[in-house]
């Protein structure tokens, strides 16, 4: 007499006692933080990630709180656009691109006034003669 086997159980990730919610397999799960990931990509948050991926922002955030590297993983997608953005905004100033310096400073540099640009759009102004210690006054600029 031969016994059947039993179904093999897939790996399931169960709520604890007391805590509601739906048990997740380890593909499940692998599923969901890899739509969430896309979206942070994107330069979602984590509640709006959630959303878009149209899971739970409650059930996410559990697994962050409790996961290091699930936390380091979504932290880095996270701040990947931010890190692209300050690149292309940092590349566009080292050209001597005077809306993206005006940009960076108005963000970034507490002493500085916007009226400071607005004196200057007049002028036919190169971050790069600046740096290089060239004073512009206002007969070299006029064309």
């Amino acid at each position: 007499m031969t016994r059947e086997k039993k179904p093999s159980k897939k790996a399931v990730i169960r709520p604890k006692k007391g805590q509601s919610g739906k048990a997740f397999t380890k593909d499940e799960r692998a599923n969901i933080i890899d739509g969430v990931e896309k979206y942070m990509l994107l330069g979602y948050d984590l509640k709006k990630a959630c959303t878009m991926a149209r899971v739970t922002y409650t059930t996410v955030h559990q697994w962050y709180s409790k996961d290091e590297s699930l936390r380091i993983k979504l932290d880095a997608a996270k701040w990947s656009v931010s890190g692209k953005a300050r690149a292309n905004i940092a590349h566009s100033v080292s050209k001597g691109d005077i809306k993206a310096s005006q940009y960076w400073l108005e963000k970034r540099d507490r002493d500085f006034e916007a009226r400071v640009v607005s004196e200057i759009r007049g002028f036919n102004f190169n971050i790069n003669d600046a740096s290089n210690g060239h004073k512009l006054d206002s007969d070299e600029t006029s064309s």
